[in-house]
């Protein structure tokens, strides 16, 4: 029910555009597309505005008066994923393209769909604010995020105005991120973003089959039972600042803790932090193991590590993750939430490939992030795996993890559902990164990983601990 642009292209015998052709189109459509509106040849090409009314395949034929003959054939499908419908101008939306460098926010218009009685079609409310690209290096990707700040009076029915959505271009199968969070909301006690997949238009045109995580911010301390007065830090450095990056350490001159942690919430001194890098994380190997608990939330921490480790995710180590503590509750001690987790699941970035490498992995290192001399390491994970006894229980939780929640029983429903609901969508999104004949393979990637990974962490545990 939604409308799309055709383009009619007029080739010649060597394939070459028809500059000359020009005038007007004679079209035969099937009996599920409506033309919308048809614009005469001009050099060669000609814009179709049509709607698909009935599932399935529907021919559209466009003829000229010279008896040349142009076919397609589109499929028609019903959606089973929230339709999120982006107004945005066409000069704005270009802006957006180009200038990937830049953070710069357009208005725009959100129109949602709200779940009405049933059998009623959904009403559609409309929100006011502006959007820019949202990632890093993403941002260069053909398959653009989004970030979009509701205006100050909007607000969705759950209370929100900060939106993300993630084009999960990295991840051939979309499935990742969404999988990763629905284990650690179900699998543990921590908090975790909600996620859905959601179907977006863009500009009136199909912009593709996309992730909405619930963003870290003061509504997810609330909605995760933890005050928006308390100090939340985010580990996100920009590429020039890499290394070191978030892990942890005193920040080498000229850079300061606000050029590598971005502040979100709590008072904005940063002192709480500074204490914990260059005061509690540089105590004496007996201090810190007799007082760490104290200040930091041991268990929520190595729980945490456990749940990288058997998801396998790295990108975690220097950057994408957050840290918080409330200084006026009951329990004020630190806590980690996590953050961008499609580079798991056998996904891991690599000096050849980068983000986009296609190799499946399985035996990244349990004890990953501590110091073995080289500036991949986080402070907190070398100071707490070097205690024995936290060794022990993160080796536990980790156990934990592979004897129940990762585990195919528990998460294959979970990637099959999320892969059924979106598969048209998938199929129909022209700006993923995964050929349509390559996705079943590439799901299938993601539900080998987990008894693979469940096996050889299995072998590990089985075998002395190195660090003893």
């Amino acid at each position: 029910g939604f409308e799309e642009t055709v383009t009619v292209t007029v080739l010649k015998a060597d394939g070459s555009l028809d500059y000359k052709a020009a005038g007007d189109v004679t079209l035969n459509a099937a009996s599920g597309i409506t033309v919308v509106k048809a614009e005469p040849l001009a050099v060669g090409s000609a814009a179709i505005r049509i709607k698909l009314t009935k599932p399935g395949p529907q021919l559209l034929s466009a003829s000229l008066p010279d008896g040349r003959i142009g076919r397609i054939k589109l499929w028609g499908y019903a959606t089973q994923l929230p339709v999120w419908r982006i107004d945005i101008d066409a000069h704005d939306l270009a802006k957006l393209n180009a200038e990937t460098k830049e953070k710069l926010w357009v208005p725009v218009t959100l129109r949602l769909p709200q779940v009405t009685t049933a059998g009623q079609p959904p009403e559609i409310t409309s929100h006011t604010g502006k959007m820019r690209l949202h990632g890093g290096s993403s941002k260069t990707f053909p398959k653009k995020s989004f970030r979009i700040n509701l205006d100050d009076d909007q607000r969705l029915v759950d209370g929100r105005r900060k939106l993300i959505l993630r084009a999960e271009y990295a991840d051939k199968t979309l499935v990742r991120n969404f999988t990763a969070y629905d284990l650690l909301r179900h699998g543990t006690w921590l908090p975790a973003s909600r996620t859905h997949h959601v179907h977006v238009r863009l500009g009136g045109r199909y912009h593709g089959v996309m992730l909405h995580p619930d963003r870290i911010d003061g509504r997810f301390l609330e909605d995760n039972g933890l005050s928006d007065k308390g100090s939340l830090y985010e580990a996100d450095p920009p590429f020039k600042n890499s290394i070191p990056g978030g892990n942890l350490t005193v920040p080498k001159p000229p850079l300061s803790y606000g050029d590598i942690y971005q502040h979100h919430e709590g008072k904005l001194d940063y002192q709480d932090l500074i204490e914990l890098v260059e005061v509690v994380l540089r105590l004496p190997d007996g201090e810190f193991a007799d007082n760490a608990d104290r200040v930091i939330k041991v268990d929520d921490v190595l729980v945490f590590l456990a749940f990288m480790t058997v998801i396998q995710n790295q990108d975690w180590v220097k950057k994408n993750y957050y840290i918080y503590r409330d200084p006026k509750a009951v329990d004020s001690r630190w806590s980690l939430i996590a953050w961008d987790l499609d580079l798991s699941f056998g996904h891991l970035w690599t000096k050849e490939g980068d983000v986009l490498d296609e190799q499946i992995f399985i035996d990244s290192d349990p004890y990953l992030g501590t110091y073995d001399g080289h500036d991949f390491f986080n402070q907190l994970v070398d100071r707490l795996l070097w205690v024995k006894r936290f060794r022990k229980r993160y080796r536990a939780f980790v156990a934990h993890l592979i004897a129940g929640p990762f585990s195919l029983a528990f998460l294959q429903p979970r990637i099959d559902n999320a892969l059924c609901r979106m598969q048209p969508d998938l199929l129909a999104d022209a700006l993923k990164r995964a050929k349509n004949p390559e996705i079943a393979g590439r799901a299938q990637e993601v539900r080998d990983y987990i008894p693979a990974r469940q096996a050889w962490l299995t072998t590990w545990l089985s075998e002395p601990d190195a660090m003893d």
